[in-house]
């Protein structure tokens, strides 16, 4: 969920940015962008941020708490459970089932945003190239 949180507020701020949504630059009261390269750069710089912050939390909880790091990435590839009868699942095996599937949906959702970004992204730098 965290992630979907943070994808929702890189795609603000790429949105800001690209001057996409006038209606919302004005209600926040933003300042148009004076040049174009100034757009390239402070979109360089929230990338550079976003990927900076993402690699220091990844790096950090593989140095100091390992087995938080190994539970993490052993439960984003592990499979469904494949028991047919839902009877003889106690109630951890249903929670792991409920969380699995609720990981899979926040990783499409986040997958989505990510997209977004993207297309935003391409539209700054084609606007720029354009002129």
């Amino acid at each position: 969920m965290l992630w979907v949180i943070v994808c929702l507020a890189f795609l603000l701020c790429t949105v800001c940015i690209a001057e996409s949504i006038p209606m919302l630059n004005k209600f926040i009261q933003l300042a148009p962008y004076p040049t174009k390269a100034s757009k390239i750069e402070m979109l360089r710089l929230l990338l550079l941020n976003v990927s900076m912050s993402y690699f220091a939390e990844y790096f950090s909880t593989f140095f100091f708490r390992h087995d938080i790091w190994k539970e993490r990435n052993k439960a984003f590839h592990a499979k469904s459970h494949d028991a047919t009868d839902l009877s003889l699942l106690s109630s951890a095996d249903e929670e792991e089932k409920l969380l699995s599937e609720e990981r899979q949906q926040n990783y499409v959702i986040v997958s989505i945003l990510c997209l977004l970004i993207f297309h935003f992204s391409i539209q700054i730098l084609y606007t720029s190239m354009k002129k």
